[in-house]
């Protein structure tokens, strides 16, 4: 019984997460790697590239 009701809200707890993610919007391009490290890592891979995207994808402001 304890076991069936631990499983149970579990599954209920992921699927509340998945719902809260699922209607949560997109991240903007530019914050793409914001929050991968603990410390920011100033020549993140990438980085320029995306902010360059993101520049294009808004008329090249």
């Amino acid at each position: 019984a304890w076991l069936k009701a631990t499983a149970e809200r579990v599954e209920k707890e992921v699927q509340e997460a998945i719902d809260f993610a699922e209607k949560s919007p997109n991240p903007k391009i530019e914050d793409l790697f914001d929050y991968m490290y603990a410390t920011p890592v100033p020549n993140t891979p990438g980085r320029e590239e995306a902010a360059a995207i993101a520049q294009q994808a808004q008329g090249g402001r």
